[in-house]
């Protein structure tokens, strides 16, 4: 009896999906976007913090010291096989 459940369990949903598909190939192709919310492209203004160098400086510090070897603003690396 389970096993009868299972098969129509499976037919009953590879049905479902062919009628789905059928259902979406009616649709029309169209190149717009449409969204259900209103979307708004929020950026943020860069202030003299966001641009400095200050971090960039304090970034190569920890990659320098992080680094196996470090020449001339080159990591000396081996290569791996």
């Amino acid at each position: 009896m389970i096993d009868i459940e299972k098969e129509r369990i499976k037919e009953d949903g590879m049905k479902l999906i062919e009628e789905f598909s059928e259902m979406l190939s009616k649709i029309p192709q169209s190149d717009e976007v449409h969204y259900v919310i209103d979307i708004k492209n929020i950026t943020r203004q860069d202030t003299e913090n966001d641009t400095g160098n200050s971090d960039k400086s304090k970034f190569k510090d920890a990659f320098e010291k992080n680094a196996p070897h470090y020449e001339e603003d080159y990591i000396i690396a081996e290569k791996a096989t």
